[in-house]
């Protein structure tokens, strides 16, 4: 197995260094199934970047391409975590897309409540975060 650092998923999300994409398509097509691992991180990363001012990029286009990376057989991701925080971050613009990956974490691991002095993070998921 291989792993993915953020700059590799960029490119394949963003297609914006045409040489650099066709690098990381070769690896994907040349990659046996469930043999590349994305970690959360580089997702956080990813989804920072993507909506930071260079990007601007909104919640349900980010949302969209992080599902994109999902469907590829060749990448192993956190699609447990992601299959529930993505929804919380697109319907929720108050919480960044670390707290919705930590109330689904939370939930996923029947780790609940999620404490927090967070009130938006609270008022969002009520059933599994409780602020202190």
């Amino acid at each position: 197995m291989k792993s993915l650092d953020t700059n590799i998923t960029l490119r394949l999300l963003l297609r914006d260094v045409p040489e650099q994409l066709e690098k990381v398509l070769n690896l994907i097509d040349s990659s046996k199934s469930n043999s590349l691992i994305l970690e959360d991180a580089v997702l956080f990363e990813s989804v920072w970047i993507l909506s930071g001012k260079m990007y601007k990029f909104d919640r349900q286009l980010i949302a969209k391409l992080l599902f994109g990376l999902t469907s590829i057989p060749q990448i192993i991701c956190n699609k447990a975590m992601l299959e529930k925080a993505i929804p919380l971050y697109v319907s929720h613009k108050k919480i960044s897309f670390v707290d919705a990956c930590l109330t689904a974490y939370a939930e996923l691991n029947n780790a609940v409540p999620l404490l927090t002095f967070d009130r938006k993070l609270a008022e969002t998921a009520p059933k599994i975060v409780t602020e202190l």
